[in-house]
């Protein structure tokens, strides 16, 4: 149930948090995954946590009860212009789902339109939005509210626009900020107005960490080095049900089906290799705006029985101990949590040279193979390279569990508290610290 606090009441000033997670939404995600994975296990260590979120999403990540939930979408405080700015994103979401109510041919052509809609607002925002209009918008000052309310002892704030926003909510309060940034900002391009505020805004936060040391480099440019941190994602995976398959000869992708993930140019390398290896398949798991148009690629490609969309899957792990071969052909990534679950659960994993945080898990013929970004003949000779030699297979998967078994999650979280008790904000006890410091940014 989600807790919207609509003012700063005297009772509501005595709950202080020792922890506040801002985040777009609890919808699909790594990021989403990540965090709610710390929230669970600091709630279970005591930590007085809340989450707020911004976008009327729905959730696909339980919180344990004890955790405060805050749905700023829902804030009346936020006028007319919020809900209006609500209806629009559900309904550009619903208009994306392949499930969506309406036929294709009515759905398409109202989703083009949002879209046309989005583009040209987004050239209003980029020629005439500043940071004083930024600070003084609706979600900011609803942002601002909540923490003046709470007076959390530190905020943690995932994602580039929402790192952004949390930052200018927060200016000139006694609170610790730290942003997450989770994917390489000299690749992924943010929607105006937020690309020109991030080099600007960014280092306000106490701290900026990421996932991947090209990430650091990249945001050591407008981040002074002392507040910069690597920290790399968590896993939790469950065990191998022995009564399910496993290794069987299986592709695997997990991925949202946007233009992002590259799930096309998979689908054509497949298309290559399907008749030399007609007892392969290939499963994609995950859901988007795409999905109809990947569909029909198969079908036209002639490999349809031999591909499955399996839709979203909140605990994916059955799947992917199915299969033998991961393949992440992404056109950018930051640290993809897919890859390294496909890494703990023994499968081969290959990999596009598009970002260096993949490459820092997935050495070529070591941890896995790496092919050309966007190259089909690439990953279609990957492809058969793995498919053709079970040995290899077996030889890639070694070494990729081995890989990330520092990832488990009171390690990870481990080197976060670390972090914050480096800015005065202990979440635990010191006895309870696992895990050396995080890295920082290399000079």
């Amino acid at each position: 149930m989600s807790v919207l606090l609509k003012k700063a009441s005297p009772e509501a000033r005595d709950a202080d948090l020792d922890l506040l997670v801002v985040i777009p939404h609890l919808g699909a995600g790594g990021a989403q995954r990540v965090a709610s994975l710390l929230v669970r296990h600091w709630q279970s260590k005591g930590v007085r946590i809340g989450i707020a979120t911004l976008f009327p999403e729905d959730d696909a990540h339980a919180l344990p009860a004890g955790v405060r939930r805050f749905d700023l979408a829902a804030d009346p405080a936020r006028g007319a212009q919020g809900v209006l700015a609500g209806i629009y994103h559900r309904l550009e979401q619903s208009l994306s789902e392949p499930n969506r109510a309406l036929p294709g041919v009515i759905a398409s052509p109202m989703l083009a339109a949002m879209r046309l809609v989005r583009r040209l607002r987004a050239l209003l925002l980029n020629r005439f939005a500043n940071e004083r209009r930024v600070r003084r918008s609706a979600r900011v000052m609803s942002l601002r509210q909540l923490f003046q309310s709470l007076r959390p002892r530190a905020i943690i704030s995932f994602l580039g626009a929402t790192n952004i926003q949390t930052l200018l909510g927060a200016e000139g309060l006694d609170t610790k900020v730290v942003i997450s940034e989770r994917n390489d900002p000299a690749i992924q391009q943010l929607e105006p107005p937020w690309q020109s505020l991030r080099p600007r805004v960014y280092p306000r936060a106490d701290l900026v960490t990421a996932n991947s040391t090209g990430a650091l480099h990249t945001m050591a440019a407008y981040v002074p080095q002392e507040r910069l941190a690597k920290v790399l994602n968590p896993l939790v995976i469950p065990p191998h049900d022995l009564d399910k398959p496993m290794h069987a000869q299986r592709i695997v992708t997990i991925a949202r089906l946007v233009h992002q993930k590259g799930v096309d140019v998979l689908i054509d390398a497949f298309a290559r290799v399907a008749g030399e290896y007609p007892d392969w398949g290939l499963d994609i798991i995950g859901d988007g705006p795409l999905r109809e148009v990947l569909e029909q690629r198969a079908q036209t490609l002639g490999v349809s029985r031999q591909v499955r969309f399996l839709g979203h899957r909140l605990e994916p792990f059955d799947l992917l101990y199915a299969a033998s071969v991961f393949a992440l052909p992404s056109r950018f990534e930051g640290m993809p949590n897919a890859m390294l679950e496909a890494m703990a659960c023994g499968l081969a994993v290959l990999a596009s040279d598009a970002s260096p945080g993949p490459l820092e898990f997935i050495r070529d013929g070591e941890t896995g193979l790496v092919f050309a970004s966007d190259n089909v003949d690439a990953l279609a000779d990957a492809l058969r390279r793995v498919l053709s030699d079970a040995g290899l297979r077996r030889q890639l998967a070694a070494a990729a569990r081995a890989a990330v078994e520092p990832l488990g999650l009171e390690s990870v979280a481990a080197q976060w508290e670390s972090l914050f008790a480096a800015l005065s904000v202990p979440l635990v006890e010191a006895d309870d610290h696992t895990a050396s410091t995080p890295s920082r940014a290399e000079g």
